[in-house]
């Protein structure tokens, strides 16, 4: 549940922040047959994605989104900006995220132990630091997955109509950004 959140956060800080228009959402269809099978109008949000303007988001385009997003994060939590993060610049990059654990009743034992696990998941190759490549590929994950959840018809892109499906249910649902998810609580369960 955190990583979809995670990523519908991520996903509207990155498409809709800021944004005020609605043109996204599908419009009301007229009762002709071809208007029954038009796709919506792309907004604001899904045109953020479609980086070459075809009418089209690729898996390519909507990581790459993100992946500036996450390096650009990387960068804030690298103090001594040596390009990897050692454990004590990643536990403060978590500092937020370690005081609302502590006031939703988590110790300092099981936030420590989440910390340290959730580091020695990103340290895919063990060398005590986690790179800008390891944190925004750990990261990236449950955006892959993400993109395939969208791409309801397994076309390798996300058109239109997927998009603004997936907005109108993230509206309904009511999913907002989380804390959790916006510091990568999640990556270590994968």
């Amino acid at each position: 549940m955190h990583k979809r959140v995670l990523v519908f956060s991520l996903f509207s800080a990155l498409a809709i922040g800021g944004c005020s228009d609605n043109d996204s959402a599908p419009k009301p269809a007229a009762k002709s047959e071809a208007a029954a099978t038009a796709q919506p109008k792309p907004g604001k949000a899904f045109n953020r994605f479609d980086s070459d303007g075809n009418g089209r988001i690729t898996r390519k385009e909507f990581l790459a989104s993100f992946e500036e997003k996450f390096a650009s994060v990387f960068g804030n939590f690298d103090s001594d900006q040596d390009g990897s993060l050692n454990s004590e610049e990643f536990t403060a990059s978590r500092a937020a995220l370690r005081e609302k654990q502590l006031a939703n009743g988590l110790s300092e034992e099981e936030i420590a132990a989440r910390t340290a696990a959730l580091y020695a998941a990103m340290d895919k190759d063990k060398s005590a630091s986690v790179s800008s490549e390891e944190f925004v590929n750990a990261r990236l994950r449950p955006v892959r997955k993400q993109f395939k959840a969208m791409d309801s018809d397994e076309n390798n892109y996300i058109d239109p109509a997927e998009f603004a499906s997936k907005q109108a249910a993230r509206a309904a649902a009511g999913n907002g950004a989380d804390e959790d998810d916006a510091t990568g609580d999640d990556a270590a369960e994968q």
